[in-house]
């Protein structure tokens, strides 16, 4: 072990893990029904089942082409859709709720006794809105209060029963939501976590209490840390530890090439340092992953800094009491394909789902060759769309009447995407607020929108934005604009949803 090391610094990992973890892989995309023979094909003979229904929870499935993907349960005593999450220090499956910090002591009514949250036109489809409590000193959350949307409300009215006044809607919101009385948590569906662990790689699922089961997270065994998987710059697929943060790292060489110290922050809320760091690169991908080490009064000669890539230069030693050893564990963490083999169009595959550099259940359009996942398209039917960046398209011609199409203001993709030719864009805004528990595919009325990009960047002028309300805006200028083309919805895979 290194200095001040804490653990073991290797993850066992054998060709038997690695056959586990392709396992694993198409667990998480068909889990575990046996309807699904390119899953079965890369699963072999480790493949058990990690999606179980109960008696009250039913499995819920995205399928096409002979494959499907788990998305989440139906709870047949609420009528709802619901899937697990930890509240309460407790897993319990519950339905997709969008989160507002407060309610602002806003009404429905005239008597100022039924609440109201404002929020932006995309969560008009939500069921229930989680209402944050105020924190408890400076780290500490409380758990959401999960309240039932009653319906739209009109004229908001804010005040006390004894005195109750109009009120005006709040910028930037367009919809009033009526809330209910809050939901106990009791509620929902509860269930234990169960570990499985198979040569270094630990599962975690939650087994409720009607005895259904679902894999809700993943361990690398020899560190006893959560991890997802995301995609690193040297290709490969790793279940990276979910504490790895990042933060300025001091290189010993003047090349920027020997990580080995990190300077974390003072004042920090965590009790403890992070036990894992990322080095950054030069792409959006992560380079390496180390592992931070227990204070040590070693004081290096000199240090240097990486300027976000495009320099190495010779820095400061930092403060002793800040200063922390890495060392780069990147190798010993398992590494998996991204797709299963398979010879339907769709196999499943770990996609990126446009929030972050963390891995999802989808899977790869063979005949496209993307990676993609289920949307509402322009078409209004459900398709596994390419699994690509957000962009704003607008019009040549500055009036939306005519001329070509250009994407702009392109989103970030994610670490080893392979959708870079296409982008999305949805008939609405985005909706810019945080759902406890997403949904499963958005609202009925949010299509999404396909385009295929062709050349190079280039600046335009003049041109016009149609906003999702249908009309339009001239824009002066785009920096960096690409030629865009709407494909036809037709030619992606359409998905239908199916109940145990």
């Amino acid at each position: 072990m290194g200095r001040g090391s804490t653990g073991p610094r290797r993850a066992r990992w054998t060709p038997a893990a690695h056959a586990a973890f392709g396992a694993a892989l198409a667990a998480l995309a068909a889990p575990g029904c046996g309807s699904d023979a390119d899953a079965q094909s890369a699963a072999g003979a480790t493949a058990r089942p990690t999606v179980v229904s109960g008696a009250r929870l039913r499995a819920r499935f995205v399928e096409a082409h002979g494959s499907r993907v788990h998305v989440g349960f139906f709870d047949t005593a609420r009528n709802e859709d619901c899937t697990f999450a930890r509240v309460g220090g407790v897993l319990r499956c519950i339905p997709s709720a969008v989160s507002v910090s407060f309610l602002g002591g806003q009404f429905e009514d005239a008597g100022c006794t039924v609440p109201v949250a404002q929020l932006p036109e995309c969560a008009a489809g939500a069921r229930y809105v989680a209402v944050e409590e105020p924190s408890v000193g400076e780290c500490a959350r409380r758990d959401p209060a999960f309240r039932p949307v009653l319906g739209r409300a009109t004229a908001p009215f804010q005040g006390t029963p004894g005195s109750c006044t109009p009120s005006p809607i709040a910028a930037g919101a367009s919809v009033v939501l009526a809330l209910g009385d809050v939901v106990p948590w009791t509620a929902f569906v509860s269930a234990e976590e169960a570990l499985v662990t198979k040569d270094g790689l630990t599962e975690k699922i939650a087994v409720a209490t009607d005895g259904a089961r679902q894999t809700v997270g993943w361990q690398v065994e020899a560190w006893q840390a959560d991890c997802h998987f995301r995609s690193l710059e040297d290709g490969t697929l790793r279940c990276v530890p979910d504490e790895a943060e990042t933060h300025p790292l001091g290189y010993t060489d003047a090349s920027c090439t020997r990580a080995e110290y990190v300077t974390l922050p003072r004042g920090r809320c965590a009790k403890t340092d992070p036990r894992f760091v990322l080095e950054g690169a030069r792409t959006r991908c992560a380079r390496a992953v180390h592992a931070v080490e227990e204070w040590t009064p070693d004081t290096p000669a000199q240090l240097y800094a990486d300027s976000g890539g495009s320099s190495c230069f010779l820095t400061s030693t930092p403060d002793a009491q800040s200063r922390r050893r890495i060392e780069d564990v990147t190798a010993s963490l398992p590494a998996l394909p991204r797709s299963a083999e398979g010879t339907s169009r769709l196999v499943p595959a770990l996609v990126a789902d446009g929030s972050g550099d963390a891995l999802v259940p989808g899977f790869h359009d063979r005949d496209k060759g993307v990676d993609c996942s289920f949307a509402r398209a322009a078409d209004g039917t459900l398709r596994c769309l390419p699994a690509a960046p957000e962009a704003v398209i607008f019009a040549t011609d500055g009036t939306c009447t005519g001329g070509g199409l250009v994407a702009g203001r392109l989103g970030s993709a994610s670490c080893g995407a392979t959708a870079g030719r296409f982008v999305r864009s949805r008939s609405a805004a985005a909706c810019g607020v945080r759902w406890v528990a997403p949904p499963v595919v958005s609202a009925e009325a949010v299509t999404t929108r396909v385009f295929e990009l062709e050349g190079a960047p280039r600046a335009v002028s003049d041109v016009g934005w149609v906003a999702p309300t249908g009309t339009c805006s001239r824009v002066t200028s785009v920096a960096a604009a690409v030629d865009a083309t709407e494909t036809n919805p037709a030619e992606f895979v359409k998905g239908t949803f199916t109940t145990e």
